[in-house]
């Protein structure tokens, strides 16, 4: 109805709008037109409900709004978000070519509108739409460089505080868009794990007093590969530096306990943040062999050594004749001192990750293991990503 919509904001424009917002039904969604809107069955995409027999030609009348998809986004939103924190709904969409364009805006300032009588002391937040073709992902990757990515980094800095990346959670809704769009802003914003928020039958059509029904999908699911059960894991390899990363952890749990260890006052002295990290290597025997490492933070201009590039060292040193070839996978996980914490899943750094794609080069079969989850049951395995 995109070609009716901009009647519709005229309507609701020249009228009283408090009295008409006022009247809004929380439990429909929906906000009554003050005038109805004449209009044809054919001016719909596809004849809602009782409209299936009329003929395209017939005269209906528009007398109310609907917001079913916010109203389902909105309310797994509030089941799923940190209580005690701000709120914000930030509305972007993909650009719309003419004649609809208007209409587009139009549709944002109601679904700004609706919003916050869905969800009181909701902020809203427009973003200006992008210039271009919706359906070429050269708009969207342009639009979420300059201003959609630009936006989420100053809400951080914002925040004032170190893990305030990890205080951000951010609900991705995955449903309306043009393909381009949705996989623009999902790679875009995929530094920041959010999780989607996807209702099932969002094409279906709604039907009075049957709300739509949205589910999360946690942050994890943005990866292309899904976590899976430590139990599933089938290879040998995957298998062993699963096994052994959790005996590290373990190790590590207990040592932490103890007094006697320099962790934070030396060996972690920057973060206080562990990282441990295990590399399995194939042996000219066959053999498995699983070496360990963890990260270095000495409080000296190069006193920092990722575990990643530990553990790859360890191995080196215990065979020098070993090739990159040799290498099968390593595992990362990201442990906790005191109050201090790297989340899982961890993803190895810049550098590690410029060592790894080095490996990787001469060993397509060269993988990276990441945990879903703290208890490292849920795992993330995955080639290395540039």
């Amino acid at each position: 109805m995109l070609r009716r919509t901009q009647q519709i904001a005229e309507i609701l424009e020249n009228c009283d709008q408090q009295a008409t917002w006022r009247a809004f039904d929380v439990q429909t969604a929906s906000v009554p037109l003050p005038t109805a809107l004449a209009c044809s069955v054919g001016d719909f995409r596809e004849p809602p409900g009782s409209l299936e027999a009329l003929e395209p030609t017939d005269a209906v009348a528009v007398t109310a709004l609907r917001f079913p998809l916010l109203q389902a986004a909105l309310t797994a939103f509030a089941r799923g978000a940190t209580s005690g924190g701000a709120h914000t709904l930030l509305l972007t969409w993909s650009p719309s070519l003419p004649p609809h364009s208007d209409s587009v805006v139009k549709v944002a300032a109601m679904l700004e509108r609706a919003a916050t009588h869905l969800m009181p002391g909701l902020q809203v937040v427009c973003l200006e739409p992008p210039d271009g073709d919706p359906f070429r992902v050269a708009a969207m990757a342009t639009y979420a460089n300059e201003t959609l990515v630009p936006w989420f980094d100053r809400q951080i800095v914002e925040l004032r505080a170190s893990d305030a990346k990890a205080r951000l959670d951010v609900y991705l809704s995955h449903n309306t868009g043009t393909s381009a769009a949705i996989w623009v802003l999902t790679n875009a914003l995929r530094h920041l794990k959010p999780a989607l928020v996807a209702i099932p039958k969002c094409r279906a059509r709604p039907l009075p007093g049957v709300p739509f029904a949205a589910e999360v999908l946690e942050e994890t699911w943005v990866d292309a590969a899904p976590p899976c059960a430590v139990a599933t894991v089938s290879d040998q390899a995957f298998a062993k530096a699963i096994e052994e990363l959790r005996h590290w952890r373990a190790a590590y749990t207990e040592a932490i306990a103890s007094p006697h260890h320099e962790l934070g006052s030396f060996w972690l002295a920057k973060s206080s943040k562990p990282v441990l990290a295990v590399v399995v290597c194939q042996l000219a025997d066959g053999s498995l062999q699983a070496f360990r490492g963890c990260n270095m933070e000495v409080s000296l201009p190069t006193g920092s050594l990722c575990a990643e590039r530990n553990a790859i060292s360890s191995a080196l040193a215990a065979n020098p004749a070993m090739r990159r070839e040799d290498v099968r996978c390593v595992a990362v996980y990201g442990g906790q001192l005191g109050d201090k914490r790297f989340d899982n899943p961890l993803e190895p750094c810049g550098v590690c990750r410029e060592w790894l794609l080095k490996i990787a080069e001469a060993n397509p079969h060269f993988w990276v293991i990441t945990f879903a989850d703290d208890a490292a049951t849920q795992v993330h395995v995955r080639p290395v990503e540039g």
